[in-house]
């Protein structure tokens, strides 16, 4: 079965239906969001809509987190970022709201392992942004293939059979693709990885 696992719409559903249409071109089957369909953007509404519509996992991240009213009210304070998410909570149904509420943080199946953000501490919302935070990462869990969110920009870290971790891609966290692009990427038989799908 082929997969297509994505993450942090942020309110963007234009940008969400040219990601789907792409994966169904691929032939896709099944569908994953990893979080944060909510923040920044302008239709929370739309936005949700597709992804109830569309997948059939669904994930929580933090600014989804933030709308239903699940964060730390210091929290809340002090990330101006989650200003929008109080704006967008007056946008969304009392059943919408419950649905974002009982999303779940973790997603694991057979051989792989999903996450908003990082796999040991979920709900607190760190980035995995070196090899040391990768390393830490692959200790968590033992799922083959990890996949998160949260940076907004795609990367990949590779473990060997030896336990040595290394990033791929020339460090994309700190240098973005400023285009759209498509990347294959072979996977090694003896190696695992966690791979940061990037934002819609």
């Amino acid at each position: 079965m082929k997969y297509a696992i994505m993450s942090d719409v942020h309110a963007n559903p234009a940008a969400l239906e040219t990601a789907l249409f792409d994966a169904r071109r691929r032939k896709c089957q099944r569908f994953i969001m990893l979080g944060d369909t909510t923040g920044y953007g302008y239709d929370p509404v739309g936005a949700l809509n597709l992804v109830k519509q569309n997948f059939d996992v669904v994930l929580i991240g933090n600014h989804d987190s933030a709308c239903v009213g699940k964060e730390p009210p210091l929290q809340m304070m002090m990330n101006p970022n989650y200003d929008l998410d109080l704006s967008a909570r007056d946008l969304l149904s009392a059943d919408t709201r419950a649905y974002l509420a009982s999303r779940e943080y973790l997603f694991a199946e057979d051989s792989f392992a999903c996450v908003p953000a990082d796999f040991p501490t979920p709900q607190a919302w760190r980035y995995i942004m070196t090899e040391v935070d990768a390393t830490i990462n692959f200790s968590s869990r033992s799922e083959r293939l990890l996949f998160c969110g949260h940076t907004h920009h795609a990367a990949v870290w590779e473990q060997d059979a030896k336990g040595s971790v290394k990033e791929h891609f020339e460090k994309r966290l700190s240098k973005p693709a400023i285009a759209a692009e498509s990347i294959s990427f072979k996977v090694n038989n003896n190696s695992r990885y966690i791979v940061n799908v990037g934002s819609v």
